[in-house]
């Protein structure tokens, strides 16, 4: 009759201090020791089940005894602290629920035992047997086995077996001893060894508190082995470690266990890393790729496989989340494809790094075809924060990527060499940000809808005018137009750029040069129409900065003036930047002219009115052009001139 106040009276006892609560429906002592108690349960806070068992306690003669679990069925839950529900409600989480921990410990080591008795607790899983669940769902679950806590002499012995049919690993084999000191373990006394068979990156994840990033990269299930020993006054227990994972994957590590942290360092040379496209495309949770898409596309139906050269894995044991970083040297890596376009670089090797924020890897290798030089693709995703990218492109060949993007003798002059691109994307949907680096300046663009373009507002270059290349840049623009002094920094801004990325476009710029107070002289087929050589002197330089559009190589002139006997004169048309072809018009002020070139004799043109003017054309390749004067202008001139010869000239 007094079994169940017992029972109710001591689970209150028990409860106490707990976020949950222990239910002890009934209590039923035995005539010479012992109790037992049937379908005991630990409830949660929210009132939900975690754990239901039947309890049976036997002491011994020493003042030890054995505490049977059995039919053991329930749930636990790891919330995206990384806390235990059955923790919570039993009150060891956190700092408080460890000291807790270590007072249960001591008491239980208590005096009222000879110094040779055992505690034990012989746990046998129920029926409905024990699930894992995490903040994505159910993980997996025990379904049967038994295992057999020991505490005597101040050690804990954990032997037996647990045994899965999804998830957590068909067999969970543990043989491991942890001497206790102050009521916690002591790891660096630990000896045994523990092993599972078909565990899944998802469950290795739930126990880690990784949430899916780990099977990112651990596809499938893979056979984990680990073995401690410990050597006298040693204050660490040194670990050997391996890992499985199907067919090809094998993965040894060695390393320490110790009160602070486990520290393993993965071997090199041994071990041959079969992850998958997961690194980049992601088995679960979101994808790396995404933040090369949609100009970067990788197949996701092939593999990356490779040799493992280093890595290591940390895993905090007094707070804090693991990490775990490796490099690998691929020997196979999944199809890339660039707007569409095959696109196959040479990969020498893998960086990945893991933790509980989020997931990196970093990529290093060579450039297909012509443009040569190496990359590093580094893409990494944090916790709240989509996937993001950064590539770098060194050791470019200039001229190809000039070529490329259809801007023939331009980055070189305005940019300098060497040449570094970097191209960023902060989250998935923004457009990738381009930025061409040289060492007299930097373009930046933005990739979006497969065209690069300019921000508003363009880019500022001093072009060095007495550099081979910044003197032919100059003359392609204005190639009757000579600097005289060659040693000049001309101000040049470049402005609504436009390259489609994608075959069959053409490129487009704006460029404004300014020429403002540089001393020019006229050259070529434009000096040569002048009468006196003197004239070809443009002492203040261009009166506004020259100002020129680009359409597929083809110049056209948008604003070009300058002074000629004191009066303006602007050049229009348009010329191919290669000079092949030029047609260009002038409207020049008659007196400075040549009268021979003109057809008109010796007649003295000096003395036509200074606002008379004849449009001049020049037409055909630059060096060799034809000069075409407009004959009505010409006639007009020759009619006034001879109006004021006497007559018979």
């Amino acid at each position: 009759m007094l079994a169940r106040p017992a029972g109710v009276q001591l689970a209150r006892e028990l409860s106490e201090g707990m976020p949950g609560t222990l239910e002890l429906p009934e209590l039923r002592y035995r005539w010479g020791g012992g109790w037992s108690v049937p379908a005991a349960r630990l409830v949660s806070a929210q009132g939900q089940t975690l754990l239901q068992a039947d309890l049976d306690w036997s002491p011994d003669a020493g003042g030890g005894g054995v505490l049977a679990v059995t039919g053991l069925v329930g749930q636990l839950r790891r919330n995206s602290t990384g806390s235990f529900d059955l923790a919570q409600a039993l009150g060891l989480a956190g700092p408080e629920g460890a000291e807790r921990l270590r007072a249960w410990l001591r008491e239980a080591r208590g005096e009222q035992g000879s110094p040779g008795s055992e505690q034990v607790v012989r746990v046998q899983l129920g029926a409905g047997g024990l699930d894992l669940l995490d903040a994505r769902g159910r993980v997996g679950g025990w379904a049967s086995g038994e295992l057999e806590l020991g505490l005597a002499s101040g050690r804990l012995a954990a032997r037996g077996e647990l045994r899965s049919p999804d998830g957590l690993g068909e067999l969970l084999r543990l043989d491991l001893t942890v001497p206790l000191r102050e009521g916690g373990p002591q790891w660096s006394g630990l000896d045994g060894r523990a092993e599972v068979r078909a565990l899944e990156g998802d469950a290795l994840d739930a126990l880690a508190g990784l949430e899916g990033r780990l099977a990112a990269w651990l596809e499938g299930t893979f056979e984990l082995e680990v073995e401690a020993t410990s050597a006298p006054g040693q204050s660490e227990a040194r670990l050997l470690v391996g890992l499985q994972e199907g067919e090809g994957s094998l993965i040894r590590a060695q390393g320490t266990l110790s009160q602070e942290r486990v520290f393993l360092s993965l071997a090199p040379g041994i071990a041959r890393l079969d992850a998958g496209a997961g690194i980049l495309s992601g088995s679960s949770g979101e994808s790396l790729a995404q933040a090369l898409q949609p100009e970067v596309l990788l197949d996701p139906s092939e593999d990356l496989e490779g040799r493992l050269t280093e890595g290591l894995l940390v895993w905090p044991l007094a707070g804090g989340s693991p990490i775990l970083g490796f490099e690998l040297s691929p020997e196979r890596f999944p199809t890339l494809s660039l707007n569409g376009a095959p696109f196959a670089p040479t990969v020498d090797s893998l960086l990945f790094e893991l933790d509980a924020e989020g997931r990196r890897a970093a990529y290093r290798g060579r450039l297909p075809g012509g443009l040569a030089g190496r990359f590093v693709m580094d893409l990494s995703s944090r916790s709240g924060v989509g996937p993001s990218a950064r590539v770098e492109l060194s050791e470019l060949v200039l001229e190809e990527v000039e070529q490329a993007l259809g801007l023939e003798g331009t980055l070189r002059p305005l940019l300098g060499e060497p040449l570094l691109a970097r191209l960023d994307r902060v989250a998935p949907g923004e457009p990738l940000r381009v930025a061409l680096i040289g060492p007299r300046g930097t373009l930046d663009l933005e990739l979006r809808d497969g065209v690069l373009r300019q921000p508003a507002g363009g880019a500022r270059f001093l072009l060095a005018a007495g550099k081979d290349e910044g003197s032919a840049w100059l003359r392609r623009l204005l190639p009757w137009f000579l600097l005289a002094s060659p040693e000049l920094e001309v101000p040049v801004l470049l402005s609504d750029l436009r390259v489609p990325v994608a075959a069959g476009g053409a490129s487009s710029w704006r460029a404004s040069v300014d020429l403002r107070g540089q001393r020019l002289a006229l050259d070529g087929a434009l000096a040569g129409v002048l009468a006196d050589d003197d004239q070809r002197w443009l002492e203040d330089g261009l009166p506004e900065p020259l100002l020129v559009r680009v359409q597929d190589q083809t110049l056209t002139f948008e604003r070009a003036e300058f002074l000629l006997g004191g009066e303006p004169v602007l050049l229009t048309g348009d010329l191919q930047l290669d000079g092949s072809n030029a047609r260009v018009e002038a409207s020049l002020p008659t007196p400075v002219l040549d009268p021979f070139l003109l057809g008109l004799g010796n007649l003295p043109l000096e003395r036509a009115r200074r606002d008379s003017r004849v449009s001049v054309e020049f037409s055909g390749p630059v060096g060799g052009e034809r000069v075409r004067a407009d004959l009505n202008a010409l006639q007009r001139v020759r009619t006034f001139l001879e109006s004021l010869l006497p007559l018979g000239g």
